[in-house]
């Protein structure tokens, strides 16, 4: 499988990252460390939730 973002998703996530950066760098880490796992888990577990 397959993931991609949207141009739009792939922006969303860029701006949220600078937003959690503003507040304090780790959260930045802890953030993009979350989307990643939620990846690996769609990517082990694709017909997990409705599409």
């Amino acid at each position: 499988m397959r993931i991609r973002f949207t141009r739009h998703a792939a922006a969303d996530l860029h701006d949220a990252g600078d937003h959690y950066t503003s507040i304090a760098p780790a959260l930045r880490e802890q953030f993009l460390a979350d989307v990643d796992l939620v990846m690996e888990r769609i990517h082990t577990f694709p017909h997990g939730a409705a599409p």
